[in-house]
C-alpha cells in the first residue's frame, strides 16, 4: 500500500501534468526538468501498480485510472491547501476576507487584488467554489464574495455578466450546428451542478430544452464545479452549460462548445455578509464597476 507521505509528494506533481496535458508546460510550472517530471510520474505509477498515462503520444492523455486519480485527488489537495492557508493566517480583528468564485474568469481576481493593493486594508483573498463561498458568506465566515450567480442576497450588486456556452457531445447532431436553440438537446440529459436545489436544476433544463421535466444528472464537484460538470457529462453522454472562459480551464475533448441562440449570460454579483462591511462593500463595488474606487477603509 502506498504510504501517505509518498502520496502527498507525488500526486500533486501528477495533478499539474493532468491539468496541463503537456510535459514541457507542466515541468515549467513545477520548476523541474522534464526528466525529473517523468521519473516522478513513473514512480507514482509503480507505487499504484497501474498506468496513469497513455504512451507514446505528442500530448499527454490520461488512462481511465489516471482520470479517476485526477478527479478523486483534486478535492483532497484543495482541502489540504485551505487547511494550510487557514493555519498560517495571522489573527487580525480588522482583517477583511474576500472570496472570488473559481468559476469566474481569472480577470476578476486580478481586479479584486488591484483594489486590495490600493486600499491597504489587511485582506485575505481566497478562491472558492461558488457553493462554498455562499455557505461561508451566510455563516459570516467571509466578508465579501464575488460570484457568478443569480442571488437574492442583501447587500449585493450585479457587477457584470459572463457569457456561457453549451458543451454538446461530438456524437450528437447538434454538435455540427453554430449555436444551440431550445429543443435541440431534447434527447439528451443535462448535467447540472450539485450546489443548486431542484428548482435551479429545473430552470437549467428548461433553459436548454424548453421543458423543466426532462431528465438531468446532478454532477458532484471535482476540484471545481466546471470539472465536475465536464466529467459527469462525459461519463453520462450528457450536455452541460458552463461559463465560456471555463473551456480554457478544463479538458473538453469530445465536446463541441457552442453559444446559445439567443445568447445567455450569468450575472457576476458582489455580495456582503451584512452592514458590518458596508463601506468596503461599496468601495470594492465602485472599483469593479468603474475602475479605481474612492477607497474607504
Amino acid at each position: 500500500m502506498m504510504n501517505a507521505r509518498l502520496a502527498w509528494e507525488l500526486v500533486p506533481t501528477f495533478l499539474v501534468l493532468a491539468e496541463q496535458l503537456h510535459y514541457g508546460n507542466a515541468a515549467t510550472r513545477l520548476g523541474i526538468s522534464r526528466q525529473a517530471l517523468s521519473k516522478r510520474v513513473a514512480r507514482l505509477e509503480s507505487e499504484l501498480g497501474v498506468p496513469l498515462l497513455v504512451r507514446p503520444t505528442r500530448r499527454v492523455r490520461l488512462t481511465d485510472a489516471g482520470a479517476v486519480l485526477r478527479d478523486e485527488a483534486l478535492p483532497a489537495i484543495a482541502a489540504m491547501d485551505r487547511a494550510i492557508d487557514r493555519t498560517r493566517r495571522p489573527v487580525t480583528a480588522d482583517r477583511l476576507t474576500i472570496a472570488v468564485s473559481t468559476d469566474l474568469s481569472p480577470r476578476w481576481a486580478v481586479h479584486v487584488q488591484e483594489w486590495i493593493s490600493a486600499s491597504g486594508v489587511p485582506t485575505v483573498l481566497e478562491h472558492r467554489a461558488p457553493e462554498d463561498a455562499l455557505r461561508l458568506l451566510r455563516t459570516d465566515e467571509l466578508d465579501l464574495a464575488l460570484l457568478a450567480a443569480d442571488l437574492e442576497l442583501a447587500p449585493s450588486v450585479t457587477i457584470d455578466h459572463e457569457p456561457t456556452v453549451v458543451l454538446v457531445p461530438m456524437t450528437h447532431r447538434a454538435a455540427r450546428r453554430s449555436a444551440v436553440r431550445v429543443g435541440d438537446l431534447a434527447d439528451l440529459a443535462i448535467a447540472v451542478g450539485d450546489a443548486g436545489g431542484t428548482e435551479q436544476h429545473r430552470e437549467a433544463v428548461e433553459l436548454l430544452q424548453g421543458d423543466p421535466d426532462l431528465p438531468y444528472v446532478v454532477a458532484p464537484r471535482l476540484g471545481t464545479t466546471m470539472q465536475g460538470l465536464v466529467h459527469t457529462a462525459r461519463q453520462r453522454g450528457a450536455a452541460a452549460l458552463i461559463l465560456r472562459h471555463g473551456i480554457e480551464q478544463v479538458d473538453i475533448t469530445g465536446f463541441a462548445a457552442l453559444p446559445m441562440d439567443p445568447p445567455h449570460t450569468v450575472p457576476v454579483v458582489l455580495a456582503a455578509r451584512g452592514d458590518a462591511v458596508a463601506g468596503r462593500f461599496r468601495a470594492l463595488a465602485d472599483h469593479l464597476l468603474t475602475g479605481p474606487a474612492i477607497l474607504q477603509a
